[in-house]
């Protein structure tokens, strides 16, 4: 299951909220439940609620914000962005095992940032690869930003 330092999103549940662009999810620590997270959809923070354990969120959310040198979002806002992004991508990557490919690849052709200003999403692309070998050869010949190479569950778990 995707988590990044002991954080993960359960019963997560998208359409949400204004034009159906939110979603609201249970939060866990060490796989127990400490709160609830919310997007209306309206723009704007993320709507928070714990129960419990919200000071050692905050700090783990604030390493991570660190580790990712992210500027532009709150430390609590850029990790649960992260999560759901990861989710995402784990549930690809299941579904391209399920089809008999090893690898799944996500290639990002945006700047990160110009600046202090955040640049839309241009271009991003994702492949089904059998092995590494080729997700290699499609990152020379495609050159993008960014890339993730997915090959195993483990890979969905960031420390």
């Amino acid at each position: 299951m995707a988590s990044i330092k002991g954080i993960a999103l359960k019963a997560v549940k998208t359409g949400i909220g204004h034009d159906f662009g939110g979603f609201q999810a249970n939060i866990y620590l060490h796989n127990k439940k400490i709160g609830h997270v919310l997007d209306d959809g309206w723009g704007g923070d993320l709507q928070l609620d714990f129960d419990k354990q919200e000071e050692e969120f905050d700090q783990l959310a604030e390493a991570y914000r660190t580790e990712t040198n992210e500027t532009l979002l709150s430390a609590t806002d850029h990790l649960i962005y992260s999560l759901m992004d990861l989710i995402e991508a784990e549930k690809a990557y299941k579904k391209s095992v399920k089809q008999g490919y090893n690898i799944y690849l996500y290639l990002d052709y945006r700047p990160k940032e110009q600046g202090d200003v955040p640049v839309p999403k241009t271009k991003e692309e994702s492949y089904q690869c059998a092995t590494v070998e080729f997700a290699e050869k499609l990152i020379k010949e495609k050159k993008p930003v960014a890339y993730e190479i997915y090959s195993s569950l483990n890979d969905f778990v960031i420390a």
